[in-house]
């Protein structure tokens, strides 16, 4: 099988889509010819998969650079769909000029967004060949409430969607939610195209010994972990606030406990963040320090946005997974997060309540829960499970 794999996001870029990419990637047989962005003009982080060669048959990469006055337009005034648009028509080139000099069979296309240029590098290359192309959204395009769009960016995107949705033979969405809610101002037979695969964790990462956990040795402590950045509606302060308060009414309940947050925190975020706080606050850290820290924890935290019925699947919710750690979600109820944990036998705080939130922080640091309580779930989010997944559904439109 040979896959054309259009995406911009790839390692060492230190994007989430980088990551879950080089899951699949490494997984999945076959001759792969990846077309992706250049990592010189966007952050790095070096220990996402250095390996990734070794699972590529070729990649090839086209820059996004462009001059301010033009980045400016395309990414903050036009926004159709992002700024990334000029390295969609450049990708397209690169496709067609592989396929043109080495003269390879292609079998299907994969587009992977974000951004969403990349589905329009797929479309292109897709008006150019006769050949199957699936399209993966890892969030949702036009109702993606952190997109905020004026009138003119949202029609513009609305008339993108629709093409990509008409073109495209399948549909790819990382949770049921976001897969209903996308897709359904359209007819049965777009409908038909979707599908939802959930995001992986790939199980070489984790350790086998629940023993060694314990961070720095201190074993005796129950460690808890909240790893992710926060920024925009994503506050740190729906976990801070609810500590504080427990801390000043119960302070000895925290002496065996051992609260670490890891990720960038904006200013506007950090307002309640305490100096003598029963929590430690470290800076950004890199993927494999990410993974050291679960590996090291009791219990692992996600915190989502308060927007109601959210409909987002977390990718580090899929890392957290692939730890067998207790998940705590601090997210709102009916979403993604919620069905995911809740079912995993996990604990799920509302966002909007900050009392429930603590209460659950006061029944967790009291009962210290290390495990989830149905494991078995853990193998539908096992990268291994996953890419059969997509093969099943590659082959559905090759054969």
């Amino acid at each position: 099988m040979n896959y054309l794999i259009i995406t911009y996001a790839l390692p060492p870029m230190s994007f989430p889509r980088s990551i879950q990419l080089s899951y699949l990637l490494k997984y999945l047989s076959g001759n792969k010819y990846v077309f992706c962005g250049d990592e010189k003009y966007e952050s790095i982080d070096q220990t996402i998969c250095p390996e990734i060669n070794n699972y590529c048959s070729k990649i090839m990469k086209s820059s996004s650079e462009h001059n301010e006055i033009i980045k400016k337009f395309l990414g903050k005034i036009l926004r159709a769909p992002d700024d990334k648009l000029i390295w969609a028509f450049k990708t397209k080139n690169k496709v067609l000029e592989l396929i043109r000099e080495e003269k390879i069979i292609s079998d299907v296309i994969l587009s992977f967004g974000m951004p969403m240029s990349s589905h329009i590098a797929g479309y292109l290359v897709k008006q150019k060949m006769n050949i199957p192309w699936i399209a993966h959204f890892s969030d949702p395009w036009v109702e993606n409430p952190y997109n905020n769009y004026i009138f003119h960016q949202k029609l513009l995107n609305k008339i993108l969607e629709k093409n990509i949705f008409r073109f495209a033979d399948k549909l790819i969405f990382t949770s049921p939610e976001t897969m209903t809610v996308v897709t359904k101002k359209y007819d049965s037979a777009t409908k038909a195209k979707a599908s939802f695969i959930p995001h992986a964790y790939d199980p070489e990462n984790y350790l086998s010994e629940k023993k060694e956990r314990g961070r720095d040795g201190h074993t005796n402590k129950y460690v808890i972990s909240i790893i992710g950045n926060f920024y925009g509606k994503r506050t740190i302060n729906n976990l801070i606030e609810p500590i504080n308060e427990l801390y000043a009414e119960k302070s000895s309940l925290f002496k065996e406990i051992d609260i670490n947050f890891y990720g960038s925190i904006t200013n506007t975020h950090n307002k309640n963040i305490q100096k003598n706080g029963p929590y430690t606050i470290h800076n950004r850290i890199n993927y494999q320090e990410s993974i050291n820290g679960m590996n090291k924890s009791d219990c692992l935290v996600v915190i989502d946005a308060p927007i109601d019925n959210s409909i987002f699947f977390p990718s580090k919710l899929a890392e957290f997974i692939g730890s067998t750690c207790f998940i705590w979600a601090i997210t709102p109820k009916g979403g993604a997060t919620d069905r995911i944990v809740t079912k995993m036998g996990g604990k799920v705080s509302d966002v909007f309540h900050a009392s429930e939130i603590k209460k659950d922080l006061l029944e967790i640091i009291t009962k210290k829960p290390k495990y989830l309580n149905n494991c078995n779930e853990r193998i539908n989010y096992d990268i291994r499970s996953v890419i059969t997944q997509y093969t099943d559904l590659i082959k559905s439109i090759t054969n």
